[in-house]
């Protein structure tokens, strides 16, 4: 026998549990390596792997700690897990256990010792993890980090407290505000909401204007504030109908619609995401869960994309910032971005300085912006026959009461008396649908309600349906402005007293007003009325004797007047012509200015 064929006979003896023995020749039969069973070695992982893996029994998912950042827990699949197990059994010397399962039953017992009932993260108002350390934010401590917080994400960079310096940032602000310090405050008011996490204030912010005036390097300035993994990006419409799309939102600080386009089907899974409502979430071939986006959420475009019922139901969580400061193409710079990545510590750092009270009280509206809310109302023209006709035809007057009708041929038999003959007639001359009458009545209400906070009420009587609240505009009514332009002359006198540095009480010579004291002639008809200066002689007949230097011209109180609505023509005269017949004006002024009254 050759050497060769007796050691492949050896070889053979070996492989079914014999030994040969050299002096006798005779097989010996051997004990075989005994294999752990699969819950005992599960022990043993499960003791040295503490706190290096876990199972999250909310999603049903397998995360690690820190394999991708510091102190950070990321998702692992089911057959990484086994992996892992395999490659522990090969170093501790197990082997010939011949079948799979004998890992997955281990895995399976692994998931028993290691699992978490409730994954609760520290809010990010309290402790904001980064890179280098995690920050006390009351305190401004940097403690290290622990797998027991159970973050599940971290902030892109280390913490410095020393940076101060954003001033690229500061200026692009400056430019996508339009220098508008309001504005601007909404704006850093909102990087420090999505920073912290205020889900609790149910909003939501929608930058809309034309290309090149900077929402899309907003959205990218969002972005590397709080890390691109930590940001889901989507379209209204994958959200609102892939049933797989809301689990890519789970655990994520912010939620970014670029570039949307007009929606008017269901947004209920929309106002879910911003309402700290229960989501689905669901992957293929795993359970389905249900989770609270802690998060916030960015809408971009061009044009208004609520249309309908759903601006309507929109209303009390956007935050509308108009974005009209167009950039040139030859001054863009196309590496912007490049910029802000070095201020961003310190941008951080001022972002988490403004107080917690402010954010609550600019993103809740309790501090109105007059250019969001005209953004906000010009949209809803655009979009909204009965907001387009209520605009131009319709005046606020808490003592009126007008008949709701149901003919929209009205306008046939003469000028409409009805809102609905009205409204018809609006739409027939502008050349949009008109809707139905049984929905016009819910529609109307709920937009002089939950938009635009009038007191407005449907009565129902023997002799039809009225809406108490509300008057047709009559050729009479030239002088009260429309609401677009009553949010307009808001603009204009925020701009001009803070230009000026002075109270809100300016002339305006372009708002047209009653007869007054008869000083100032009209000429024309009914609508819009034209002003005639008066000649020099005019001027010299009604000329005023000169009051002593030292005379003080005293005002009488304004006369209490609803800030919700707009006064009615004949009180507006009166009262100007009263203030005016009492107290006297410069005699030399050859334009008078009517007393400003805010709707």
């Amino acid at each position: 026998m050759t050497s060769i064929e007796e050691e492949f006979r050896q070889e053979l003896k070996k492989r079914k549990g014999e030994e040969v023995d050299e002096d006798t020749n005779v097989n010996i039969p051997t004990k075989p390596q005994k294999i752990p069973p699969a819950d005992v070695i599960a022990q043993r992982i499960a003791k040295d792997y503490k706190g290096k893996i876990a199972y999250n029994n909310e999603i049903s998912r397998w995360v690690r700690y820190e394999p991708d950042y510091p102190g950070v827990w990321s998702l692992e699949t089911d057959e990484f897990i086994e992996s892992i197990v395999y490659h522990i059994l090969t170093a501790r010397g197990i082997q010939g256990y011949n079948s799979h399962s004998y890992i997955t039953n281990i895995v399976k017992s692994l998931r028993n010792q290691l699992i978490e009932r409730k994954w609760v993260e520290p809010s990010p108002d309290q402790l904001l993890p980064h890179r280098n350390g995690v920050l006390e934010v009351a305190t401004g401590k940097l403690l290290p980090h622990s797998p027991s917080y159970h973050f599940t994400w971290s902030l892109p960079r280390d913490y410095n407290p020393k940076a101060t310096d954003w001033s690229s940032i500061n200026s692009f602000l400056d430019h996508l505000s339009g220098n508008n310090p309001a504005i601007k405050d909404l704006l850093l008011c909102y990087c420090n909401a999505v920073l912290k996490g205020r889900h609790d204030l149910q909003t939501f912010l929608h930058l809309i204007g034309v290309g090149g005036t900077g929402k899309g390097t907003f959205a990218r300035l969002l972005t590397s504030l709080i890390g691109k993994e930590n940001v889901h990006t989507t379209t209204l419409d994958d959200w609102c109908s892939n049933r797989f799309e809301g689990a890519n939102a789970y655990r994520k600080l912010g939620v970014l619609f670029p570039d949307e386009e007009r929606q008017s089907g269901k947004l209920g899974k929309f106002l879910s995401l911003t309402g700290e409502d229960l989501i689905r979430a669901e992957e293929k071939n795993k359970k389905a869960f249900h989770y609270r986006y802690d998060g916030m959420v960015l809408v971009l475009s061009n044009l208004p994309i609520f249309t309908g019922d759903c601006a309507s139901r929109v209303k009390r969580r956007i935050l509308t910032v108009p974005c009209n400061n167009q950039v040139s193409i030859f001054k863009r710079c196309h590496k912007i971005e490049d910029r802000f990545e070095s201020e961003l510590p310190a941008f951080t750092n001022h972002v988490l300085s403004i107080p917690d009270d402010r954010v609550t009280e600019v993103l809740l509206g309790l501090v109105e912006i007059p250019e969001c809310t005209l953004e906000f109302w010009e949209n809803r023209i655009r979009t909204d026959s009965i907001a387009a006709w209520l605009n131009d035809w319709v005046i606020y007057d808490p003592m009126a009461e007008t008949a709701v009708g149901s003919n929209k041929d009205e306008m046939d038999n003469g000028d409409p008396i009805t809102l609905y003959g009205s409204y018809a007639q609006h739409c027939r001359r502008s050349g949009v649908q008109v809707k139905a009458v049984k929905n016009f009545s819910p529609d109307l209400l709920e937009l002089c309600c939950s938009v635009l906070g009038w007191e407005v009420e449907k009565r129902i009587t023997k002799t039809g349906k009225f809406i108490r609240g509300l008057r047709l505009r009559s050729p009479k009514d030239y002088d009260i402005p429309t609401h677009d332009y009553s949010l307009l002359q808001r603009v204009t006198d925020a701009v001009t007293v803070e230009e000026q540095g002075g109270d809100e009480l300016e002339c305006i010579s372009s708002k047209a007003f009653t007869n007054g004291d008869g000083r100032t002639l009209y000429s024309g008809e009914n609508t819009e009325p034209s002003l005639n200066l008066l000649d020099d002689q005019t001027v010299e007949e009604i000329r005023i004797p000169e009051q002593p230097e030292t005379t003080e011209l005293s005002l009488k109180p304004e006369p209490s007047i609803r800030k919700d609505c707009e006064p009615s023509p004949l009180s507006s005269q009166d009262t100007i012509s009263e203030w005016m017949s009492e107290e006297g004006v410069q005699a030399t002024q050859r334009v008078a200015c009517s007393t400003r009254y805010r709707g």
